[in-house]
């Protein structure tokens, strides 16, 4: 295969794309077998407490391996195979991008078309950034925007946001960061982006998603949308950690997500193995061009730059990373590796190329381990590009030193004992507060306790604790969530409570709860 140098961003015809079975077989190459791919998954199970896991390799002309280890749900007794579905979450990024690429080719839009050409009504706090914003901008994590900056109307689920509420939301979200110069991983502006399909063809991102990428590239069990009543029996369920013991967690409700653009496709190992196969194809799969070589270079050309840990450097002579078009892009052992992971409570996902190898993997997991998924992920691609024997999870596993506070507080969140001193009467902060993003919270009064009440967000629920002066710690009921927050009352000179500010309780705590960026206003009663 003629290689093509993608941090100039040119690009170069791949081969033709052959039909190729779809199901789990033996095969044996000098790099990786298939008995050994079985042995990875059975440590991933053993080893970090993961029900099940699917895992592909691909070449752009056939899939190598495709098979379900485990079992999809703690309890029963449904096996993992190549047709259970699993949320790819982030992964589901790169069908958004794809799309566009479809509109590019046919002239619909250029990647440097304003925002506020096709949605007039797009607003981010600084106006000059709001009328400079252009469709690239939308899929690089490069707005100016805090990390995670928005999230708190996606997650926890379910809630009431819609995507005119996060539209909406976005003018009052904080720019924290330099335009287009500061990495920051982002959500919401994949929901902008995925909201430019309807603006332009008519069909909602769901049809067109499943009309234009997945069927013609043979994707027969991968939904954008809500999965038909008969293929809900076969679904990979999200399984947690608590003390060591594994538990069930909430699963997704079985319709099209608010935040489906950026992160809610369900798909099968084997249609994921599709997906890879037309990545490596540039486009192209079982001889159709779905989208240009063009679009394709597009997609994998560096477009914001990315921090690099020593750590990684040293781990796969690393000396840059980048965010392309839904993909991130990394230097490893002399090779380029274009990949993305998919995170939600419960469920991850990872695909990755290594193209001048004609090599790509993808794991789906129902359960969040990062050591379990990046440690698998190299197991099966490094073999084709440096040392066959390292161990990868041994590599992601952090040394007992190395165990930060941030790595502690997503184990364990600590209880809150109430300060020496009286506190303050709970009618001095008892009331309806509003945020102008995320809407109204109550602080009422129950039981001699203040609780935390989100009119749309209803897991958000909690009780208030103490912390001495206007400082205050709430622990949500559902401990699942392990993102607790502080709450800082904010008083006017004459003393009396106007508001509020949050912020994680903890700095383990995902950025997606992104309670620094909220500004409460108490309401007038």
């Amino acid at each position: 295969m003629k290689l093509r140098n993608l941090i100039a961003g040119c690009s170069v015809l791949l081969p033709l794309i052959t039909s190729a079975a779809d199901a789990s077989k033996s095969f044996s190459r000098p790099e990786i077998d298939a008995a050994t791919i079985d042995a990875l998954a059975e440590r991933v199970m053993k080893d970090y407490l993961v029900p099940g896991v699917a895992i592909a390799l691909v070449t752009d002309s056939e899939i190598l391996h495709a098979k379900g280890y485990g079992i999809a749900e703690i309890g029963s007794e449904q096996k993992v195979n190549t047709e259970t579905l699993f949320g790819i979450a982030s992964v589901s990024k790169s069908f958004t991008t794809a799309a566009l690429a479809l509109l590019v080719d046919e002239g619909k839009l250029t990647w440097d078309d304003r925002v506020t050409d096709h949605i007039p009504e797009f607003r981010l706090q600084d106006e000059w950034i709001t009328n400079e914003f252009r469709i690239r901008d939308l899929l690089t994590h490069r707005s100016g925007l805090g990390p995670g900056a928005g999230d708190l109307m996606l997650w926890p689920e379910p809630n009431n946001f819609t995507r005119t509420d996060i539209l909406n939301g976005l003018a009052y979200l904080p720019i924290t960061r330099s335009f287009r110069k500061d990495y920051a991983y982002d959500n919401l502006l994949y929901i902008v982006a995925g909201e430019l399909v309807p603006r332009i063809t008519g069909m909602s991102w769901k049809e067109f998603v499943e009309k234009r990428l997945m069927k013609p590239a043979g994707m027969k069990r991968c939904y954008a949308g809500e999965i038909q009543e008969g293929d809900w029996t076969n679904v990979a369920k999200p399984h947690g950690t608590l003390d060591g013991k594994i538990e069930k967690l909430m699963p997704k409700p079985n319709k099209t997500l608010t935040w489906a653009a950026a992160g809610g496709i369900r798909c099968s190992i084997r249609d994921m193995a599709h997906w890879v196969k037309l990545q490596l194809g540039e486009g192209q799969i079982h001889g159709k061009r779905i989208f240009s070589e063009k679009q394709s270079a597009e997609m994998w050309k560096p477009h914001t730059l990315m921090p690099l840990s020593d750590k990684e450097k040293e781990r796969h002579n690393s000396h840059f990373a980048a965010y392309g078009l839904a993909w991130r892009l990394q230097d490893v052992n002399g090779h380029l590796l274009v990949h993305h992971t998919g995170s939600l409570s419960g469920m991850y996902a990872y695909a990755a190329m290594i193209p001048e190898q004609n090599i790509g993997a993808v794991i789906l997991m129902n359960q969040h381990s990062s050591i379990a998924r990046r440690g698998l992920m190299f197991s099966l691609l490094k073999p084709f590009i440096s040392d066959k024997d390292a161990d990868w999870f041994a590599a992601y596993t952090p040394e007992p030193a190395e165990e930060s506070q941030e790595e502690k507080s997503e184990k364990q969140v600590a209880t809150v004992s109430a300060p020496p001193g009286t506190a303050p009467e709970n009618a001095a902060f008892s009331g309806t507060y509003t945020d102008p993003w995320f809407g109204e919270v109550r602080l009422e009064e129950k039981d001699g306790a203040l609780r935390f009440v989100s009119e749309k967000s209803p897991r958000l629920i909690g009780s208030l604790s103490w912390l001495g002066g206007d400082q205050f710690r709430v622990n949500w009921d559902d401990r699942q969530l392990n993102a607790d927050a502080l709450i800082n009352f904010r008083r006017e000179k004459n003393g009396s409570v106007i508001g509020f500010d949050m912020q994680p309780a903890e700095k383990g705590i995902d950025f997606s709860y992104d309670f620094q960026d909220l500004t409460f206003t108490r309401s007038q009663e």
